[in-house]
């Protein structure tokens, strides 16, 4: 199936975690709107949204995320776990990662940032391994919106669906074996 490149970008911002308690996807779309129609398939809180025009990740996009997604997120394991123990964050080389972890992650956060090395997210990073090429079948075979939508609502259809599908508790642990990072219940 050839892929229609001319249609607008929608970018997704996926974690995922050890135990599969992931954040909600959150997704960079070209639009400041959604088209209600959306609502009619995906639950309303599915998924959070930013803006952007060409419908990339920015630094302050990744820094409105980090701030108000993941660590709010952190913070609701942190407590459910009754942890504060060191939390590890796997990062690829996206300069958004390095400009805003490197500036707002500080000693007292409890969260040591792994960086990986250039060119070896395909063979380090579990979201590679584990997820994005699952996800990517789902969403091309698998997920089937309504024709009469809009293009973006077809889209983020695609995008949520899938990336549920593909970081359910058992391929986001999958994704992880992958990259050689197991959870040691033995401690």
């Amino acid at each position: 199936m050839q892929y229609d490149r001319t249609t607008k970008r929608c970018s997704a911002i996926i974690a995922i975690s050890l135990n599969g308690e992931n954040p909600k996807p959150s997704l960079i779309l070209t639009r400041k709107t959604i088209d209600s129609e959306i609502y009619t398939v995906l639950p309303q809180n599915s998924f959070y949204q930013f803006y952007q025009p060409n419908g990339f990740i920015t630094t302050a996009i990744f820094l409105q995320w980090w701030e108000q997604i993941f660590i709010p997120h952190l913070q609701l394991k942190r407590q459910k776990y009754n942890y504060y123990g060191t939390a590890y964050v796997i990062a690829d080389g996206l300069r958004a990662h390095h400009a805003v972890l490197d500036v707002v992650v500080k000693p007292t956060d409890n969260i040591k940032i792994i960086y990986l090395p250039p060119h070896s997210s395909d063979q380090t990073q579990a979201l590679d391994l584990g997820v994005f090429g699952y996800q990517k079948r789902i969403s091309r075979f698998r997920v089937n919106p309504p024709h009469e939508f809009s293009t973006q609502s077809q889209n983020i259809i695609k995008i949520v669906t899938s990336a549920y599908r593909a970081t359910d508790p058992f391929s986001s642990a999958s994704a992880f074996r992958q990259a050689g990072i197991i959870l040691d219940y033995q401690r």
